[in-house]
C-alpha cells in the first residue's frame, strides 16, 4: 500500500464524513478545499479532492500560501502537480498560512505541521463558511482550534455544526479504507 493510496484513503474518510453529516445528501463534490502544505500528502490530497469534484483554493509551503483569488481561479490537477509555474496567476503570501485568506470555504485539510491552525484562524474559517476539519497532519490544529470546533458542533443544528477529524482519526480510517480494499482485493 502506497502512501498515495493513503492520502486518497484520508480523502475517502473525509468523503465519509462528509455523507454521514449530511445523511447522504452531500459529498466533496463541489466544495471548496482549503489545503496547507505542498508535499506528499497535501498534493495527493489535493489530486484526490479534484477527481472527487472539488476546488483547491490553497496549497502552502513554508515560505507562503498560494490562494485562489476566486472559484474560476482554484487549483486544478495541472497546477498541483505545478505549483511554481502557475504563482504568477496567483496571489502567493509570503509567511503566511492560508486560513485567514480564503474567502469562503467547505472543506479544511491541515497536511503541513503540527499546530499550524490555530485557535484565531479556526474563528476565521468558521465565519467563511467551514463545515468540515480533517487533519493530515499529526495535530494540525492547536488544543484551542480543535475545542473551538467541537464547540461549534456541540452549539449549533446538525446541518450548521463544524465537524472536526482529529489527525489519528483521519488518518485511521484512512488506513482502515487501505485494509479493507487489501483484503477484498486478495478474495476476489
Amino acid at each position: 500500500m502506497s502512501d498515495h493510496q493513503g492520502c486518497a484513503d484520508y480523502v475517502e474518510y473525509v468523503e465519509q464524513m462528509i455523507k454521514h453529516r449530511s445523511q447522504g445528501r452531500e459529498s466533496l463534490e463541489g466544495k471548496r478545499v482549503a489545503i496547507s502544505g505542498s508535499g506528499n500528502v497535501a498534493t495527493h490530497a489535493a489530486i484526490k479532492v479534484i477527481q472527487l469534484g472539488s476546488m483547491v483554493i490553497s496549497l502552502s509551503d513554508s515560505k507562503s500560501s498560494l490562494i485562489a483569488t476566486s472559484e474560476e481561479a482554484s487549483i486544478g490537477l495541472d497546477a498541483v502537480r505545478q505549483v511554481m509555474e502557475i504563482k504568477a496567476k496567483r496571489r502567493q503570501m509570503p509567511g503566511t498560512r492560508p486560513w485567514k485568506h480564503v474567502n469562503r470555504v467547505d472543506v479544511v485539510l491541515p497536511c503541513a505541521t503540527q499546530n499550524e491552525l490555530s485557535g484565531e484562524e479556526a474563528q476565521v474559517l468558521i465565519e467563511a463558511g467551514c463545515k468540515y476539519v480533517a487533519e493530515g497532519s499529526n495535530m494540525g490544529c492547536t488544543a484551542e482550534a480543535a475545542a473551538l470546533f467541537e464547540s461549534h458542533r456541540k452549539s449549533h443544528h446538525h446541518d450548521n455544526a463544524v465537524w472536526f477529524a482529529p489527525g489519528k482519526a483521519a488518518n485511521a480510517g484512512g488506513r482502515g479504507c487501505q485494509w479493507t480494499r487489501a483484503i477484498s482485493e486478495l478474495l476476489a
